[in-house]
């Protein structure tokens, strides 16, 4: 989306507890493909705010908080066995990434704005 696009999209959180019963905030004010993409199922739990940041993710962009979020268990394990099941069916597979395939693996990212990001905190141990 370009400069152009002065829309600003909202991300609002709601308190829930989690099964460890420590309060945390779901995700709500989104579109459910902006959660889980295309092939989300409904019944799909919305994400956990892991990371609060009040900066902007994307200046001058349709943008949102710099915050991080993570799939709750159940929802994370569907997502794992449709991306299975969608691998195994294809007879030709790409996958088109972002930073978080890099970060997972100890690479930098340039894009977290969060000084706690969770995005660099557990780095592989290679060797």
């Amino acid at each position: 989306m370009g400069k152009e696009n002065t829309r600003k999209m909202v991300v609002k959180s709601k308190k829930t507890t989690n099964s460890n019963g420590k309060g945390t905030q779901e995700m709500k004010g989104v579109p459910h493909t902006s959660m889980h993409g295309t092939h989300g199922a409904d019944s799909w739990l919305p994400p956990l705010l892991a990371v609060s940041c009040d900066t902007e993710a994307r200046p001058g962009y349709q943008s949102i908080k710099a915050h991080e979020y993570m799939d709750q268990e159940t929802t994370l394990k569907e997502k794992v066995s449709m991306l299975a099941e969608m691998i195994c069916d294809s007879k030709q597979c790409c996958a088109y990434t972002g930073a978080g395939i890099s970060t997972g693996a100890g690479i930098g990212d340039y894009a977290s704005k969060a000084g706690n990001s969770l995005a660099m905190a557990a780095k592989p141990n290679i060797g």
